[in-house]
């Protein structure tokens, strides 16, 4: 399996988006500790957000949060897929025992039929 350019940068594109978006969540779950430490060193507080910096922090907070909607109703939607394929997958397989069924007793009473004419024909 050969690789195209395009697919070698799509994949180094993928590896590097995931250690940065891995490495902001770190930051940002990190960021209450660091506020705290750094309350307790300095003896500073930090002012809470005001303006188009708490603006950003809510729009983020919003995006996250939509973002875990989306990817639920995706999982959920794969799994309801996945049991409704397996369901058809059942029920294929349930007709297709009662066809080969059917089909014996058509072969069953066709070979009934061509030995009452056999007989009826010799009489």
């Amino acid at each position: 399996m050969s690789f195209t350019k395009k697919e070698i940068t799509q994949n180094e594109k993928n590896a590097l988006q995931k250690p940065n978006s891995g490495f902001l969540e770190s930051l940002a779950g990190m960021m209450p500790i660091l506020t705290l430490t750094f309350e307790q060193f300095t003896g500073q507080t930090i002012p809470p957000m005001k303006g188009t910096l708490a603006d950003m922090a809510a729009a983020l907070l919003q995006i996250q949060q939509t973002q875990q909607t989306i990817l639920q109703k995706i999982t959920d939607l794969e799994k309801n897929c996945a049991e409704q394929f397996i369901h058809q997958e059942q029920q294929l397989t349930s007709l297709q025992k009662q066809l080969k069924t059917e089909l014996a007793e058509i072969k069953s009473l066709l070979q009934e039929i061509k030995q009452i004419l056999e007989k009826n024909a010799k009489r």
